[in-house]
């Protein structure tokens, strides 16, 4: 048994014994020291008796803030010091204080008394909080896990069959049967490395990370060991239930509708939302100096008693000190840099003293531009949720498909998209080519060309990008084919067909113009186009169909993206064509002839200068025709569609 969990354990005892935790005051359980209180205790002091981080301090039931929370919401009271719950009907903090300590006092009892059922029942607290209070009064008769989820891995792993479903009660007292000896042994032997091990399944993701302004708050996270963001004004960030969400709250508070809060709002939504104890932080200063590196350690948290920055996950800050790297970092307060295995490695690198400090004239390193979702979603208009959809579709299936009308940016996502998964714009990862009627095998892989003297056996594009992929293992290389649907894909990708498989990424057969063994690399991708509203194209085949995950490119002049580029616009006619369009859309989708897939995309609008003779011309030349074609059957319903677009333009 290690003795500092031990000590721990007894000192906290000590200090707010059972016997006198009803004449407890106030201030001893919540104040701003951060150092002698019960909720310090609880949560800081004993983390690793188990870890109860997350949420926010109203967990706590009533706590002492710093910054002073906002009005207006229903569940919460405060006063000048404290914040409480306004499910407890106090008048004043000493009410509601009165009301916890009564519920401490209970669980407290209730544990030592091993009355563990009643514990499970209780609602005073939340799951983890209560059953960490009953663990310290227990007596050691209880193992430190307190979800419900740990705790039935744990037991399903010591032979408990009922294990799901079963509640904390029931499977703490089957643990306390499998333990010989004392609780805390067990738990360090026994339970701890497997929930290290639960944890560390997921891949850990790398961050760079700003603490403040010229890393103005890098002293408090290395003293509190904790990492911390601002925006107090926005709250508890745990509160949104999507990035669009937090973007639109910190429009309204900050009151700025006609800024995005594209870097902004990410940050809050991924230090809350996708950040994962396990995960890399480079702490920097400025763009050009690392000063830490550590491993996040607890769930998001917001914690009052932090003024400015009370957005906070506790890490170990294992490495500290100042490091100069040769390029500049992204200036944001949060990047994901988990792709860039480069980048990584030089930082690790300059840690320990193996790289070269080269400046940027002299150093060979890569160059490319980073590029992240951030930058994705703010040219690729998208919403958040989608781009993480198409992401983890391509990532899993490995071949995707996306589909949709002309003008929905159907190439522009896929260039884009491979950008963002590999963090940086690297061409030399990306080919592209595009499939017509006499496209074939021959093209694609190989076959025999005429050289003057005969032929020979040359290789074709995608051959040639295989072999350059399984040269870099480690790095995601990107197929892309623009009209896939215009092949015969049978004919081009003959034995292929079983090799771009995801089950079968990485196995050889042999080919058959010159028996060479072959196969297609796992970190290899293919994303096709398809254009569903040409009429004279035949579906794709199920062989290859069922190989391809299929994501449909809708017109985004809805999307958050379009709406702020339509406003850096501020143009009346264009407004009015826009909304003329829709209309439109809404026609298109409403004719059983034709539907979404023929709806008219955004990117006809997008990019150079917005004129209104411009606008004449993407109206003649491009909606027109296509209007004429969707309508070739129905020259009055042509007619009609035809003068609405005309009158947008007077």
């Amino acid at each position: 048994m290690s003795t500092d969990n031990k000590s721990i354990y007894e000192a906290f005892n000590k200090n707010f014994p059972l016997e006198t935790l009803g004449q407890l005051p106030l201030d001893k359980y919540t104040n701003l020291n951060r150092s002698d209180s019960f909720c310090y205790w609880l949560e800081s002091k004993t983390y690793h008796l188990g870890s109860i981080w997350g949420g926010s301090s109203y967990k706590f039931g009533i706590y002492a803030y710093n910054a002073k929370p906002k009005a207006g919401d229903p569940r919460i009271v405060f006063d000048d010091h404290y914040a409480w719950y306004s499910r407890y009907k106090a008048e004043t903090a000493e009410d509601a204080w009165k009301i916890v300590r009564n519920d401490l006092v209970r669980i407290g009892t209730w544990s030592r008394e091993g009355k563990f059922e009643e514990i499970d029942k209780d609602k005073s607290f939340g799951e983890v909080v209560k059953w960490k209070i009953a663990f310290l009064y227990s007596n050691l008769h209880l193992l430190p896990v307190y979800s419900k989820d740990k705790l039935e891995y744990i037991a399903l792993d010591n032979g408990m069959e009922n294990a799901h479903g079963a509640s904390i009660a029931a499977m703490q007292k089957y643990l306390l049967t499998k333990i010989n000896g004392d609780v805390l042994t067990f738990y360090e032997n026994n339970v701890e490395p497997k929930l290290h091990t639960l944890e560390e399944e997921e891949t850990p993701k790398t961050w760079i990370y700003s603490p403040g302004e010229s890393a103005s708050e890098w002293e408090t996270c290395l003293k509190d060991g904790i990492m911390c963001l601002g925006w107090s004004e926005v709250g508890d960030f745990k509160d949104f239930k999507s990035l669009s969400e937090t973007r639109a709250k910190m429009k309204k508070i900050y009151d700025q509708e006609d800024r995005p809060f594209t870097n902004d709002g990410l940050a809050v939504w991924e230090f809350s939302h996708v950040m994962k104890k396990g995960d890399v932080v480079f702490a920097k200063k400025g763009m050009r100096k690392i000063i830490g590196r550590g491993i996040v350690q607890s769930d998001y948290q917001y914690d009052g008693t932090y003024d400015v920055f009370p957005n906070i996950r506790k890490v170990d800050w294992q490495v500290t000190g100042e490091w100069d790297v040769p390029n500049n970092m992204a200036m944001k307060t949060l990047t994901e840099i988990t792709m860039r295995l480069d980048l990584i490695k030089q930082y690790n690198d300059v840690i320990s003293g193996e790289g070269t400090i080269a400046t940027p004239d002299s150093s060979v390193q890569h160059d490319n531009e980073l590029y992240s979702k951030t930058d994705f979603l703010n040219e690729v208009y998208m919403s958040s949720e989608d781009y993480d959809k198409l992401r983890n579709l391509l990532e899993y299936k490995k071949n995707m498909i996306l589909q949709g009308a002309p003008g929905v940016g159907k190439t522009f996502c896929a260039k884009r998209l491979a950008y963002s998964i590999m963090g940086e714009k690297d061409d030399k990862r990306v080919a592209m080519v595009q499939f017509h009627q006499n496209y074939s095998y021959e093209d694609f892989m190989m076959g025999y060309r005429p050289d003057g003297n005969g032929f020979v056996l040359k290789k074709g594009i995608f051959y040639e990008f295989c072999k350059k992929a399984q040269k870099e293992p480690d790095k995601p290389y990107f197929f892309i084919i623009d009209e896939i649907n215009r092949g015969n894909l049978s004919k081009i990708f003959g034995e292929l067909l079983m090799l771009i498989e995801k089950e079968y990424r990485g196995e050889e057969i042999r080919l058959a113009y010159n028996d060479e063994p072959f196969s297609v690399p796992a970190n290899l991708y293919i994303i096709g186009m398809m254009n569903t509203a040409d009429r004279s194209l035949a579906m794709i085949d199920y062989a290859l169909r069922r190989r391809f995950s299929f994501f449909n490119m809708q017109p985004a002049f809805d999307s958050e993206g379009f709406k702020t580029y339509q406003q850096t616009i501020n143009d009346e006619t264009f407004n009015k064509v826009i909304d003329g369009i829709k209309y439109l859309n809404d026609d298109i989708k409403k004719d059983n002839s034709l539907g979404e897939g023929f709806c008219i995309g955004h990117s006809y609008f997008c990019g150079g200068d917005i004129t209104k003779e411009r606008l004449v011309s993407i109206i003649d030349y491009d909606i027109k025709p296509m209007i004429r074609e969707y309508w070739f059957d129905n020259d009055s319903k042509y007619q009609e569609e035809f003068d609405k677009l005309d009158n947008l333009l007077k």
